[in-house]
C-alpha cells in the first residue's frame, strides 16, 4: 500500500464553490463530500464572524441552487456547507474530473482540502490503483502535482488513528451538527441525509468509530 499527497489548481472546482469572501476569511476548508452531484464542506472562522458569514453566504451564494444552501455552525467558529452544482457547460466538464477521484480502488486518507490556490487530497491504495488514478486524471484533462508519496503505516498510537477514513469523516459531521450536543442536535436520519446514505449505515460507522476510541480509552 502506498500514501500520495496530489494537489491541484482550485480553478479545476465548478466556479465559485468557495466564495472569496470566505476564502478570505479561512486558511483551510475540508471537504466531508465531494462528487460529481454535490458538496459538504466546513471550514473555520473567528467565532464572532460566523453569524455575518452564514447570512452572507444564504443571501450571496450563487453557486449552489436556491433552497439548497444548508449552512450551519456549532461551536468554535466552525460553519458548515452544504448544496449541489449548478447545471451548465463548464461544471459538467470539472464534474468529469471530480468523478475520477471516485473511480477507483482506493481511499481518502483525509478530507480534501483547500489551501491557498490548491486542492489537496491524500490518497492511499496499491500502486495500480494509483497509476490508473493518475492516467484518469490526465485523460479529463486535470492538472495535478504529486507533492508526496510514501509507504502507508498505520499506528495505534491514538485513539484517531484506529478510526477509517470514512469513520473519521462522519465522526467529525456528527460533532459539527450537534449530534453530540446536549440535546442533540442533529439525528442519524439527518447525518445521512447530509452524507447521501443509508441511515443504517452512518449508525454502523458511529458505533464502529465510538467503539474504536473506547477501546483505545480503556487500554491506556
Amino acid at each position: 500500500m502506498r500514501q500520495v499527497t496530489i494537489e491541484s489548481p482550485i480553478n479545476i472546482l465548478p466556479a465559485g464553490l468557495i466564495p472569496e469572501k470566505l476564502q478570505i476569511m479561512t486558511s483551510s476548508v475540508k471537504f466531508l463530500r465531494l462528487d460529481s452531484e454535490g458538496f459538504l464542506f466546513t471550514c473555520h472562522i473567528q467565532e464572532n464572524k460566523c453569524n455575518d458569514m452564514i447570512k452572507f453566504l444564504k443571501k450571496h451564494y450563487r453557486q449552489v441552487q436556491k433552497g439548497i444552501v444548508k449552512v450551519s455552525h456549532e461551536g468554535k467558529g466552525i460553519i458548515l456547507v452544504h448544496g449541489v452544482w449548478i447545471r451548465d457547460g463548464k461544471s459538467e466538464l470539472r464534474a468529469r474530473a471530480l468523478r475520477a477521484i471516485y473511480r477507483h480502488r482506493m481511499f481518502f486518507l483525509k478530507p480534501h482540502e483547500v489551501i491557498g490556490n490548491s486542492l489537496r487530497f491524500t490518497l492511499v491504495g496499491d500502486s495500480e490503483p494509483l497509476a490508473m488514478f493518475e492516467k484518469t486524471l490526465r485523460d479529463v484533462g486535470m492538472p495535478y502535482q504529486v507533492r508526496k508519496i510514501s509507504g502507508f503505516e498505520k499506528s495505534a498510537d491514538s485513539a484517531f488513528e484506529r478510526l477509517t477514513p470514512q469513520q473519521m469523516r462522519i465522526l467529525r459531521l456528527a460533532y459539527i451538527e450537534g449530534y453530540y450536543s446536549v440535546p442533540r442536535k442533529i439525528s442519524t436520519e439527518g447525518l445521512a441525509n447530509l452524507l447521501k446514505m443509508k441511515k443504517g449505515n452512518v449508525g454502523e460507522h458511529l458505533r464502529r468509530a465510538e467503539k474504536n476510541i473506547m477501546d483505545f480509552l480503556m487500554t491506556m
